[in-house]
This record gives structure tokens, sequence and C-alpha cells, in this order.
């Protein structure tokens, strides 16, 4: 890999690189019983999340089957709902058509903002700089500088991050600020950066289909002790069972002639077809892929050796 990528990498973890996100999906809740209502629909507890703080958390359909998976953002008068892909649309209509007579307003806001992020070991000193604000892990701050009002959020992106929500007509200046101070970086880059930290993104490990505790989020997106909300028995089934059939795995293989892992590889174990590559990575400075897969549980066990596509690869998540 080349010169540039290893760069970016080392910048992502080491020092601060920056990154402009495509494709993200953000809702906005408004109203008086904005916190009441998204606590009844998503597997946070939202009536606990106060102003100024932030958690992940899954939006289910009544068989506890992942609509959506969220950054979930309260500041002073609103919550925001930020998240990889086009969720926006579906989840909009789904929550929208319980609003009875509760006092909130839904309102998909995707396209007024551009996503972007910061992340490695310097990205706290570079937040400082850009924005002058200080915002710990797990905090939220909407900030205005130059009549522009940009929210953000440090929590997991791709790994730990901050997690810019920036008006569109804004974008190209906070951009220019970001890369004055951080390495622009791209996408094969980041993605590299988010499997080793085993970070799944809506639309690419996740969809309707999962189960959230598939996804091996639990501390970071479920409580189990907030009540009742649309999905929680089966939530609360699979957590007194102790176990679901399949479980989110980061895998890595060596690179060999410039045969590596590719996505939509069949997983094997043995003579058994135990996965698919949802998404791979080469790790610039290293000679391997990760890809992640959601694996049949018997093969989920770290150190378990696999077969990917032409690959042999071993089990090394949840972190490299």
């Amino acid at each position: 890999m080349s010169d540039q990528a290893l760069a970016q990498y080392e910048a992502l973890t080491h020092g601060c690189g920056f990154a402009r996100l495509d494709g993200w999906s953000v809702l906005e809740f408004s109203g008086d019983d904005r916190k009441s209502f998204l606590h009844s629909f998503c597997t946070a507890d939202i009536k606990g999340l106060d102003d100024g703080n932030v958690t992940e958390a899954f939006i289910l359909d009544g068989k506890g089957k992942a609509l959506g998976h969220v950054h979930v953002i309260a500041i002073q008068d609103r919550l925001l709902l930020a998240g990889h892909s086009d969720q926006g649309v579906a989840l909009f209509e789904h929550l929208d058509r319980y609003i009875i007579r509760e006092k909130v307003v839904i309102v998909d806001r995707s396209g007024d903002f551009e996503l972007m992020l910061i992340a490695g070991a310097k990205a706290s000193d570079v937040n400082q700089v850009v924005l002058q604000a200080d915002v710990s892990f797990g905090q939220a701050l909407e900030v205005c500088q130059d009549a522009a009002s940009v929210v953000v959020v440090h929590t997991e992106v791709a790994g730990p991050a901050f997690l810019y929500l920036v008006p569109k007509d804004s974008a190209e200046v906070f951009s220019a600020r970001f890369k004055e101070n951080a390495v622009e970086c791209s996408p094969a880059v980041l993605e590299a950066v988010r499997l080793e930290h085993a970070t799944p993104w809506y639309g690419i490990e996740i969809d309707n289909t999962n189960l959230p505790q598939e996804l091996e989020r639990d501390d970071k997106a479920i409580s189990f002790t907030k009540g009742c909300y649309l999905g929680q028995e089966t939530v609360a089934r699979i957590d007194s069972l102790g176990r679901v059939n399949k479980l989110l795995r980061i895998v890595e293989g060596n690179v060999s002639d410039g045969v590596e892992v590719a996505r939509g590889d069949l997983v094997i174990n043995g003579d058994k077809e135990v996965g698919r590559v949802l998404a791979c990575a080469r790790v610039p400075g290293r000679n391997v892929s990760l890809a992640s897969v959601m694996l049949k549980r018997a093969s989920t066990k770290v150190g378990q050796a696999l077969q990917a596509g032409e690959v042999s690869v071993v089990v090394v998540s949840p972190k490299v």
C-alpha cells in the first residue's frame, strides 16, 4: 500500500486524521415529549439521557429486528439521530405513524447537514483548535461559529472519534479548517480503522434482519433496565437465554501475491459455510486484510481458523 495511505493511517490512530462522511442520515426530534416518545421505540435509555450527552441506540420493529442504528444526540431543545446510510426515510416513516397526541415533531434533516470526523491520539487537541471546545467521550455540544451552528459529538464512529454535524452551506469552510490541522484520509483508510475497532455501520454490517445482540453492542446501545419499548420482549428473551445464533466478528488474513479477502466472499469452517464477508479493508503498513463477518456462533471464538474466499483467515475481534 502507498506511503500516502500509511501516513493517513498513522494520523487516524496516532495523530489526527480527518474524513468527510458520505450518505449519513440525520433525524431531528423536537417538542416536550421528544425523549419519552423516542424512549418507547429504541434500545437506549433516552429518558435518562441528559442534554449534552450522546448514546448509541437500535430502533427495532415489533419482532426485535434492527430497523436502524443511530447516535442519539441530546442538545438543549431537541434530539438529533445520526447514523450511517440512508436510514432517515425509513425511520421517519416508522416512527411518525406512532405519533398520536404526543408533543413531538420529527423532521428528516439529512439534506441539511454534512457529517465529518476527526480521530486519533491528537484529535482532542485539534477539536480544541477548530471549535475552541472541550468535549469528553460521551458528550455533545452545539457551537456557533461564523453564524454556523455546528454540533460536535465525541463517540464511536470508526472507533473513538469526534463527529461533526455541519450545516451544508458551511461545510467547505469547516473542511478547510480541519485540513489545516489534520491529515485528510481516504474512505479506504477510514474503513481499515473502523474494522480494527469492530465498529459496525448500518447498511454494511447491520440491516433489518439483525437482532441487536448479534452486533455485540450491548454495553453501548442497549439498556436492560429501561422498561418496555417496541421489540423489547425479543431483546429481553435473548438476554435471559444468553445467546443468539450468530455474532459479528472481524477476521484477519495475510495478503499474498495480490490475493486478499473481498466483500461477498463465502467464509468456510471445514466444509461448512458459516458466513459471508460484509466489508473488508487492507491495513496500511501491515500485509493483512481485515473483514467483518456475521458468523455462526460455533465459529466465533477468537483464534478460530477459517477460509474466506481463497484466503486463510483467523477471528481477531473484538479488537485486533
